[in-house]
């Protein structure tokens, strides 16, 4: 965060559906007018971002100024896999960006996304993500302005029958795993296959995947106790 920018206006913005590798850089190449879509190509391909697979990733919040949007990576201590992001892909946030240069923001957590709506009569966006192009950037008081066209990011947040059936598998894992030990493996890979899907909200299926976490450890429960009655019923036989 740079302490010298003021933030002087507010919206409501959205987590993005993806994570970076690099929150400095991605801002960094945002303010320079780099397409989002030619910055994650390059992260995909880059031996230097390669490097810092290892490190914490970064969450990508989009906000929407006077019709052009704007994505920024969110500075702040991160956790430790982007899997933990993907409950947050499309959950609104309040967003302090810069009125004289409005690719600069924070996102506010002091401030909740219903108060600040009720408060600067704000909405959520409903409107889909448009890439600026970075061919064709003009100059208006030393300042870059972006031509935006209609590049689309993702679909509306789309539950899906895998995911309805990720939360499902997960839910029957966790009552049946005592006893049908394959039943959370089986929900495991199915949460999975979801969680890997692009272009979706994967609540669902991130809580599916708890839910055959806990059955998976019912699992291993179930099958200790029954080689424990087992070994016991073989060791008192005369």
């Amino acid at each position: 965060m740079d302490n010298n920018v003021v933030y002087d206006r507010i919206c409501i913005g959205r987590f993005s559906p993806f994570y970076v590798l690099d929150g400095k850089r991605f801002n960094d190449a945002m303010a320079k007018g780099v397409s989002c879509e030619s910055y994650m190509k390059y992260q995909k391909n880059s031996s230097t971002i390669s490097f810092t697979r290892g490190r914490n990733p970064y969450q990508v919040y989009e906000y929407c100024v006077d019709g052009v949007w704007y994505r920024r990576a969110y500075i702040t201590p991160v956790r430790s896999s982007g899997v933990f992001y993907m409950g947050d892909y499309g959950r609104p946030v309040v967003v302090h960006f810069n009125s004289q240069n409005p690719g600069l923001s924070v996102i506010n957590k002091s401030m909740s996304v219903d108060e600040a709506m009720r408060q600067y009569a704000l909405t959520i966006p409903s409107t889909e993500w448009v890439e600026s192009n970075n061919d064709e950037m003009i100059s208006s008081d030393n300042q870059n302005v972006e031509v935006v066209n209609a590049y689309k990011q993702y679909e509306d947040y789309k539950v899906t029958a895998l995911e309805i059936a990720a939360l499902v598998s997960g839910i029957v894992a966790f009552f049946t795993g005592m006893v049908i030990w394959i039943i959370p493996w089986a929900s495991a890979i199915i949460c999975l296959i979801s969680l890997m899907k692009p272009k979706r909200n994967r609540n669902m299926a991130v809580l599916g995947m708890v839910f055959a976490g806990f059955g998976i450890i019912e699992s291993f429960v179930g099958l200790f106790g029954v080689l424990y009655m087992l070994t016991d019923f073989f060791g008192n036989m005369p």
